[in-house]
Order: C-alpha cells, then sequence, then structure tokens
C-alpha cells in the first residue's frame, strides 16, 4: 500500500479542525429563578409623599405590624392596647395574620399607652343617654347617623364606627342628638319645638301657663285666655267651644 506524505496545506487544514472542535462548548442549562416570596405584596411609598387613604399602602420607615394592606393590623400585636382602633380609626384590625407581619401605614403607628387605657375625662357621666363604646366620647356613629352636625358642635366628641349595637353611657360632652344636631335653622312657625325656641316662639314651643293665649288654647287654657273668649264662658272658666256644649255638659252660647 502507498502512503503519499503530508503537504503544508494538509497540515494547516488539520490543524484548523483541531482547534475549532477544542473552542466548542457545549449549552448550559438556564438557572432556575427563585420563587418569589409567599405573603402579600405590600408597596411601600417614597418618604415624603402622602398617603392614600383607599390603597393604605406601607409607608416607608413604619413598623412591620400589617397584613394585606398598611392598614390592616395584626390583631396580636395589639392585643394588650384595647383602644388601638378606636383612637386609630382608619386601622382596621386582622386576625389571619399568622405571623407575617409586613409595613404598616403611617395612619396605623405601633401601639402606645394612650391605646392602653382611656382618660377619666372621658368616662360615662351620669344622667347621660347610652350612645357611646369604648369611652364616654366616643359616640357610635349609627346613631348620630341623621345628625350630620353633630361632631362640628361637639369638638370633643370622637366617631366610633365599631360599636356593633352595644351602647354604653356617654360623658356630658357627648349629649344625646338634638335638632340643632340636624344642620339646618329653625323656623319658628313650623309646629316644631325645637332648640333654641323654647323662649322665642311660643307659637311652636308654647305651654298652657305661660301667660300666652295661643292658637288652640282659647277653649283649652282659660289661664291664658282668660277674658279672650269670642263667645260666652263655661263654669269653669274656659270659653265655650265651637260644638256649643261646656265640659260639664252644658250649653252655652258661642
Amino acid at each position: 500500500m502507498h502512503t503519499h506524505p503530508l503537504g503544508p496545506k494538509h497540515l494547516l487544514l488539520t490543524l484548523l479542525l483541531v482547534v475549532s472542535a477544542c473552542g466548542r462548548e457545549e449549552p448550559k442549562p438556564e438557572a432556575s429563578m427563585p420563587p418569589e416570596a409567599d405573603g402579600p405584596m405590600m408597596s411601600v411609598e417614597d418618604e415624603g409623599r402622602t398617603v392614600n387613604a383607599m390603597t393604605c399602602n406601607g409607608t416607608a420607615g413604619e413598623w412591620h405590624g400589617c397584613r394585606g394592606t398598611g392598614c390592616s393590623v395584626c390583631t396580636e400585636l395589639v392585643a394588650a392596647f384595647p383602644y388601638y382602633f378606636q383612637n386609630h380609626p382608619s386601622c382596621q384590625p386582622n386576625s389571619i395574620c399568622y405571623g407575617q407581619y409586613f409595613q404598616c401605614n403611617a395612619a396605623c403607628p405601633p401601639p402606645t399607652e394612650a391605646d392602653r387605657n382611656y382618660p377619666a375625662a372621658c368616662d360615662g357621666s351620669a344622667g347621660q343617654w347610652n350612645g357611646c363604646r369604648g369611652t364616654g366620647c366616643s359616640v357610635c356613629a349609627e346613631l348620630v347617623a341623621d345628625y350630620p352636625c353633630y361632631f362640628t358642635n361637639h369638638p370633643n366628641c370622637a366617631e366610633n364606627n365599631i360599636c356593633y349595637g352595644s351602647y354604653f353611657q356617654c360623658n356630658s360632652k357627648c349629649p344625646a342628638p338634638t335638632q340643632a344636631d340636624r344642620c339646618y335653622t329653625t323656623t319658628c312657625g313650623n309646629g316644631i319645638c325645637e332648640s333654641g325656641e323654647t323662649t322665642s316662639c311660643p307659637s311652636d314651643c308654647g305651654t298652657c301657663g305661660d301667660g300666652l293665649c295661643q292658637s288652640g288654647e282659647e277653649f283649652t287654657c282659660p289661664l291664658d285666655c282668660e277674658g279672650t273668649c269670642p263667645g260666652s264662658m263655661c263654669s269653669d272658666g274656659s270659653c265655650c267651644p265651637s260644638t256649643g256644649i261646656c265640659p260639664n255638659g252644658r250649653h252655652c252660647p258661642l
């Protein structure tokens, strides 16, 4: 068998094939991305931004005591502070945190001693109405829903939205609502004795014995209307009624 010696061209081609094979790398499988951490997505606002009450995101620098939203405070963390939610009405109790705590909103700060006990100045006052819960100054919102000016007229009172039908004695600073808390001006002559009309509007608030003979009293209040009868008088001093028969059954001329 005859062999042919390799020429320079053959040697160069062989060398290039060897180098090409050695520099080839097999593709490596891509590394799997770690799974996202479990738990609620909590966005944290930058410092200096206004808190959006609708989103209740966590606020930078606040404590980790919420889950779900920055206003959903984990109840186990404030269990020793029974007045926390009353003092922070923007916060909602969350009983399903399961030990996972995230950043709260600035509206829901860490609890303090002020959330543990309420001030004695807001105890219930004897004789006051039962319309509060928590403190005598925490007025149950549903009981004053028809009185939109109540909290404006009584600035020392706080609105309590979590009374759940349990009502206790209020402080004297937070009396029972009146017509004045409905936010409209009283009108003398509308037949309703409203707050402030007791002495200024006898037509609405007059009573027999006040010295004024008011409409409707001519036949019922001789004390105020004596001598003003349009007709005769009955033996008891009252005016002859429109029926022409006195209270004792006797007829009287009109």
